[in-house]
């Protein structure tokens, strides 16, 4: 998600679908990395780090979790969850919007901070 939007559209579909195929229910959709919470980064390292994706191209740089949220839920994607990782990473956790829970759950991942408890 550093990249441009306009590098990126399209390639953010909803969780589950493949090209040409039906979405499978309850099929997550992960996205790690750096993020900017508000529009602030998290850390010094994120801040540099963006700094310098500017530097190259000012339609790159680490993007805000809040803007990919609003993005995945205007592509029918429900937030599960945000939590910290190593390295002032983040993950994101989503899953297309009332799908049957599956087999597939977020257990593995139940660590995180669910996004309806934040």
């Amino acid at each position: 998600m550093l990249e441009p939007p306009p590098a990126r559209r399209g390639r953010f579909p909803p969780a589950g679908v493949a090209p040409g195929r039906r979405s499978v229910a309850g099929v997550l959709l992960l996205l790690y990395g750096p993020f900017l919470g508000g529009g602030v980064a998290t850390a010094p390292s994120n801040a540099a780090f963006d700094a310098h994706l500017r530097s190259l191209d000012p339609t790159m740089g680490v993007r805000d979790a809040q803007v990919v949220t609003e993005q995945a839920h205007s592509l029918g994607l429900e937030a599960l969850a945000d939590g910290a990782m190593p390295a002032n990473n983040r993950i994101l956790v989503f899953r297309k919007r009332g799908a049957v829970h599956s087999s597939m759950d977020i257990s593995s991942v139940s660590h995180l901070n669910n996004v309806d408890d934040a």
